[in-house]
């Protein structure tokens, strides 16, 4: 399977796509505008970190994609680290 792949930084203004960083609002407009990807390409975001606010700001990326019309977007996102003694950070 193709994809793109967005990564969200732990300050989740900013993202990393295909090795280049860049203001997350603007990633949905790059891979359209500058990188000419289809709307039915695939996308995968993730999040660096763990816990609900690793997850909350891959969503806003997710949100910003879906808007811009990409419909394939693929997450990866965990709760807790394996070895977290904590359940829900």
């Amino acid at each position: 399977m193709k994809f793109v792949h967005v990564r969200v930084l732990t300050d989740g203004r900013n993202c990393i796509v295909d090795a280049q960083q860049m203001h997350c609002d603007v990633v949905a407009a790059y891979l359209k505008n500058d990188q000419h990807l289809p709307l039915s390409e695939s996308v995968l975001v993730d999040s660096d970190g763990t816990g609900r606010a690793a997850i909350a700001r891959g969503e806003t990326v997710r949100g910003n994609l879906r808007a811009a019309g990409y419909s394939d977007i693929l997450s990866i996102g965990f709760l807790t680290s394996p070895d977290h003694p904590n359940p829900d950070p």
